[in-house]
């Protein structure tokens, strides 16, 4: 018996701000100039970060992952606009944003001034699945890192020639407004096929699929030949990672929930709007099939 998963990513209108910080017509926000591996341009440096000992508990399944971000170097050297290049699907990702949030660089500079400057980041991690028994004894999972993150610096991948710079705290805190998906003003469209060749929306274009891993079957669906298609929706935030995950149509409680958790670990460039990139909706149709 063949078990597969067709699985369609659907746009839906939902580009806004995070943090509720929308851009108006009347007062868009700055662009600013990005400079690259160019003549005259003295890259950013990173500093050397202060990790904290590193102690963890048994480790249960490792989690490791080599992760490359693009990102842009302000003048104040913060690391702005992050976004994967090679993510892995797991939570070495989580972590890679999180570190390149948090990281510290020597800003670039031309003539002397600083600049902002894009490049990639190259960040191998190596963490650990961990379940420690709180006071009641039921086991808890926890990820933690195992070893301070090896990191470098290097070249930009296709860098904006100029770019509105995320809010700062979004970046380093790695996350959507929750209040997000109630405020979006939502618009499908007609035909999930016709999503293949629509590139943007209303002058958002729409995030980019990097990685998807395939929802499996359940045991009991298989087992009651279940066929049919659930619904999920999900919030692409400003970094690319899926927030907000939602079963709007169910199939099965058993499918329902591979295909959320597989949405969980898809990963995309961010939708961009006038050079910003921003939080996007989509839902994800997936159609499970016993043949």
């Amino acid at each position: 018996m063949r078990r597969f998963a067709l699985v369609v990513v659907i746009p839906v209108l939902a580009a806004m701000h995070v943090c509720g910080q929308q851009a108006s017509s009347s007062s868009p926000r700055e662009h600013v100039k990005v400079y690259a591996n160019e003549p005259g341009v003295i890259p950013p440096q990173l500093l050397p970060p202060e990790w904290p000992p590193i102690t963890t508990g048994k480790c249960e399944d490792k989690i490791d992952g080599d992760v490359e971000l693009s990102l842009l170097v302000d003048t104040a050297g913060r690391a702005r606009n992050i976004m994967f290049v090679h993510p892995v699907g797991n939570d070495a990702d989580k972590f890679a944003l999180q570190i390149a949030g948090r990281d510290l660089f020597k800003p670039g500079t031309v003539e002397g001034s600083p600049v902002v400057v894009a490049a990639s980041l190259e960040i191998q991690i190596q963490s650990c699945a961990i379940k420690p028994q709180n006071g009641e004894g039921r086991a808890e999972y926890s990820i933690e890192l195992q070893s301070v993150p090896i990191q470098k610096l290097g070249e930009p991948v296709n860098p904006p020639s100029k770019a509105v710079l995320a809010l700062e705290n979004s970046v380093r805190n790695g996350n959507v407004d929750n209040s997000l998906a109630d405020g979006i003003a939502a618009r499908t469209h007609s035909s999930a096929d016709s999503s293949a060749s629509v590139s943007s929306i209303d002058g958002t274009s729409l995030p980019v699929l990097l990685l998807a891993p395939q929802p499996t079957f359940s045991d009991g669906a298989t087992q009651k030949k279940i066929n049919g298609t659930c619904m999920i929706a999900a919030v692409i935030d400003a970094q690319g990672m899926p927030r907000n995950i939602e079963v709007v149509k169910r199939l099965d409680p058993g499918l329902d929930e591979n295909a959320a958790f597989a949405l969980s670990h898809y990963r995309f460039s961010p939708a961009m709007k006038d050079g910003e990139p921003v939080p996007f909706k989509i839902m994800v149709q997936v159609n499970f099939r016993l043949h």
